[in-house]
């Protein structure tokens, strides 16, 4: 079933809408989206349940010191996905446009800043780092993953089809596999959101195949980068119960953002190394 998700944001989302250029600070630029409410109307069962998280790179952070001078810096944060709400992508560069005119004392009190404002509006802890080195490095390779997009495979799908998903319930595996040809559509723009997806799993076999049939079946699926990862987990796990499944998305930035989400089964490590292709 199709479900329109931009009935869960709410007449005041200004994802889509023509926004003046902020020149003064305005924290109250940010925009919530509920978590629950979209993962509602995506139907998921009760029973499904993940860890994870959403990073976030932003290369377009600017504000002035107290003489006046600009200063330009990029950031990342980290926001669990188990928060009551995530930040709308506009309303974020939005309000990071608003520090463009503003001054500040130093540089720390920016993060401050940006961490207070983001926790308040996401009813939880986010924690900001102010240039980090993971940013001005570029991950080429991909290893261990195996890269589907050689296999030689038909498509005339294109729109979410998990009855694409062929799975051997009679073989157990490990296996680690990643796609770069992942495309889906923004929300409200429309504008497309490409994307590197991995899957790493223990369980039943996937045939490879018919995971890449699949996760090309996003090419004209419109949902936040969240969603989108939300959903391959879900539909992944209600095809048969892995031991472990680990799903993240790397996407190239839009607006001067990626996002970057991360679900998986059980509690690990998850490190933000920027592809190539972002």
């Amino acid at each position: 079933m199709k479900v329109d998700l931009r009935t869960t944001l709410g007449e005041q989302a200004p994802l889509g809408q023509t926004s003046p250029y902020p020149k003064h600070y305005d924290k109250k630029l940010l925009y919530p989206v509920m978590r629950n409410k979209q993962r509602e109307a995506m139907g998921f069962p009760a029973d499904i349940q993940f860890f994870g998280c959403d990073i976030w790179n932003c290369y377009e952070l600017s504000w002035l010191n107290e003489k006046g001078k600009p200063k330009r810096a990029s950031f990342s944060f980290i926001l669990q996905s188990s928060s009551t709400y995530l930040a709308e992508s506009k309303s974020v560069k939005l309000y990071l446009n608003s520090l463009n005119h503003h001054r500040f004392g130093s540089e720390e009190q920016v993060r401050e800043t940006i961490e207070r404002d983001l926790s308040s509006l996401c009813e939880t802890e986010v924690t900001v780092q102010l240039n980090p080195q993971s940013l001005k490095t570029i991950k080429n390779s991909v290893a261990p993953y195996y890269c589907l997009d050689e296999l030689d495979v038909a498509i005339d799908i294109y729109e979410r089809d998990p009855s694409l998903l062929k799975i051997d319930t009679q073989v157990t595996i490990e296996d680690q596999v990643v796609t770069h040809l992942y495309k889906s559509h923004c929300l409200c723009t429309g504008q497309p959101d490409w994307g590197s997806i991995f899957i790493d799993y223990k369980g039943p076999k996937i045939m490879r195949e018919s995971l890449l049939k699949y996760l090309i079946s996003y090419y004209d699926h419109v949902g936040f980068a969240e969603n989108c990862i939300e959903q391959i987990y879900v539909d992944l796990m209600q095809g048969a119960r892995f031991e472990r499944l680990r799903v993240f998305g790397r996407f190239t930035r839009r607006g001067g953002i990626d996002i970057n989400p991360y679900r998986q089964s059980e509690r690990c490590e998850v490190i933000n190394e920027r592809l190539i292709y972002q």
